[in-house]
């Protein structure tokens, strides 16, 4: 667990630096997850919004485009925002208990026009630049106190966006630390982590009905964190076992 204490040391000191664990099958290469999955982890959160205990605004639709050097140009209600976004750190973890892995990764994001150190982003242009791939995105953000922010992702990537439109749909799941000023100032590189983890194990532990989140537990490589303590879950799991033995709801159109 240092090293992830060490990325949030390093992500509480610059703005534009990005945070996030993404919600990954254990054995697997792929970084999505199931359908069925999506669904209940977005009922969870949609009834955890529904008793304010999250901030929701509904779906979003993204179009990203990346071009080398890790530039990405994201087109969102017809604005346009660039970026250079550049991995800085990355931490795998585990939970035994379940077959999930989790990738916790530190990116660095920087708006394409503070980037004057190299000359080649000089004449940098969407309009005439070759895309590599583009991903067409529907994302759901769940926030938690302006601390977390729980993403789901509906996503189709391709060369372009006619051959994204033609893949078939894939599913993301991501926890998001925000650059909450108050919240980070206030604890600790080691709380922040702790917090983290809990979210995470809580995250996946409510997949399944039948597991106990306290028992989860998470392996950063060969350090074993230890079971958390009993606190009320930022999802309403109640409230969804109820809904469970209903009609699912349909997402947002």
């Amino acid at each position: 667990m240092q090293k992830l204490q060490d990325m949030i040391a390093q992500f509480r000191l610059h703005p534009y630096w990005e945070l996030e664990m993404r919600l990954c099958p254990k054995n697997s290469d792929q970084n999505t997850v199931s359908e069925d999955i999506f669904l209940s982890l977005y009922n969870l959160l949609l009834a955890s919004s529904e008793e304010k205990i999250m901030e929701h605004d509904g779906r979003q639709a993204l179009v990203d485009t990346f071009y080398e050097r890790n530039i990405r140009c994201r087109c969102e209600l017809g604005k346009k925002n660039v970026i250079q976004k550049l991995p800085k750190d990355k931490i795998t973890a585990e939970c035994p208990q379940r077959d999930f892995r989790f990738q916790f990764t530190l990116k660095q994001e920087i708006p394409i026009e503070d980037v004057e150190y190299d000359p080649d982003y000089e004449d940098f242009d969407v309009k005439t630049a070759v895309p590599q791939f583009v991903r067409l995105q529907q994302v759901w953000t769940f926030v938690y106190k302006d601390r977390f922010a729980y993403v789901l992702k509906k996503v189709v990537q391709g060369k372009t966006r006619e051959q994204a439109c033609a893949q078939q749909e894939q599913h993301e799941v991501e926890l998001e630390l925000l650059h909450h000023d108050s919240y980070l100032k206030s604890q600790s590189d080691d709380q922040i982590a702790q917090s983290f983890i809990e979210k995470t194990l809580d995250l996946c532990g409510r997949v399944d009905e039948n597991d106990v989140v306290e028992k989860l537990t998470l392996v950063f490589h060969d350090d074993m964190v230890p079971s958390l303590p009993k606190k009320q879950s930022t999802l309403n799991f109640e409230a969804d076992k109820k809904r469970r033995t209903k009609r699912k709801k349909s997402l947002e159109k």
